[in-house]
């Protein structure tokens, strides 16, 4: 049961999911971050989805795909990833949220249909 110092269980999920997909944002964004990563970062990133998901969300066209996880021919059982895909895909999912929610905040303060804001206008009489 949420108190004045807790946020409710769904929000809490919400940030932290946004805390791990911004933590993994700076981490790949680096230019001395390799081109190959490892692929415990589609964990972490995974995580962040599962968060998102048991809050009703539906993440899954964000999903990294479990077919680009490759293993070290030098390393076995050592398994890496392309650091620019995973990075595209957590960007992608950010900004996703943060366009809807701009959106939705946006129609509420107009208390107007969302359509409108992108541009949509009934023809007029």
């Amino acid at each position: 049961m949420a108190t004045n110092t807790q946020l409710p269980e769904a929000t809490d999920k919400r940030v932290r999911a946004l805390a791990h997909l911004r933590s993994l944002e700076k981490i790949l964004a680096r230019r001395d971050v390799p081109h190959a990563v490892p692929s415990t970062h589609v964990d972490t990133y995974h995580q962040a989805l599962d968060h998102l998901e048991q809050c009703g969300e539906d993440v899954r066209e964000f999903r990294f795909p479990m077919n680009e996880v490759h293993e070290k021919r030098e390393s076995p059982g050592e398994t890496y990833i392309d650091r620019g895909r995973l990075y595209v895909k957590a960007v992608t999912l950010i900004d996703y949220f943060a366009i809807r929610q701009a959106l939705l905040e946006r129609a509420d303060q107009l208390k107007a249909d969302p359509a409108s804001l992108i541009g949509f206008q009934p023809p007029q009489h």
